[in-house]
């Protein structure tokens, strides 16, 4: 979610919107004091702000720590946490709000002295871990070798911590693209079978069994067979001892 994405229910009452961009449900009633902030947090959405500007993050993210403060149920605070997080990632990894960074440290911190849920605390901790590199590739001096090595070490260690966390199958994924490109097949192939193991039915799981399928085509006939743009049906065995080059594009 970027900054600026709060949603607005039927009864105009301002919510957060989760993960999925899908808003919570209103609450049945909303105490005088919750109101008046998501009455400030509209206003600093609707108005001409500039939202690039490091003041408006910075005011957003007071008024989503409040909401959370003052939230009565857990989820509700849940979804504001998660929106603090999205909002002040997107202004780090953008350069909109450097002090952005210290403030997701601040909320992982929180959040561990809390206890809070393996859920909620993975959540923002990733989207930390992934505003501190996006931070760290900024810098005009950056050594780009020393911050990718520190990065696949970070992101070894989230999955440790958070096995089952959502984001543990994209922090695998990136460490088995990462392995493969760096010539480590084995390693590569380790995180890819775990990924289809532990994340079955997702995103992560069919991009890692394809790329299985990729590493494992070697000595083998390739087989793809798909629509033309004539409507007929294009099965590459048909060109069985001729050249065939595939193009792969995408209109943007």
């Amino acid at each position: 979610l970027e900054a600026g994405s709060t949603q607005l229910a039927e009864r105009g009452i301002f919510l957060p919107a989760s993960s999925s961009g899908t808003a919570v449900a209103a609450p049945a009633s909303v105490d005088p004091a919750t109101q008046k902030l998501l009455a400030q947090l509209q206003q600093l959405d609707q108005r001409g702000t500039n939202k690039r500007s490091a003041s408006y993050h910075a005011r957003r993210a007071d008024l989503l720590e409040q909401l959370a403060a003052a939230a009565k149920q857990p989820g509700q605070r849940e979804q504001w946490i998660r929106q603090i997080a999205d909002g002040l990632t997107a202004a780090v990894q953008t350069g909109a709000f450097d002090e952005g960074m210290l403030r997701l440290k601040r909320l992982v911190k929180s959040l561990e002295d809390q206890k809070a849920t393996d859920e909620l605390a993975s959540y923002v901790t990733f989207r930390q871990l992934s505003a501190e590199y996006s931070l760290a590739i900024q810098d005009p001096k950056a050594n780009f070798q020393k911050i990718q090595a520190q990065w696949l070490k970070k992101l070894g260690g989230f999955v440790t911590k958070y096995p089952r966390s959502a984001d543990s199958g994209d922090a695998m994924l990136q460490l088995a693209v990462a392995h493969e490109f760096s010539g480590d097949e084995g390693q590569a192939r380790k995180w890819y079978d775990r990924i289809v193991n532990d994340f079955p039915r997702t995103d992560w799981s069919q991009k890692a069994g394809g790329a299985l399928r990729r590493l494992d085509l070697v000595g083998k006939q390739f087989k793809l067979r798909a629509a033309g743009l004539d409507r007929s049906t294009i099965d590459v065995s048909s060109y069985r001892g001729k050249v065939v080059v595939i193009n792969y594009w995408a209109t943007w």
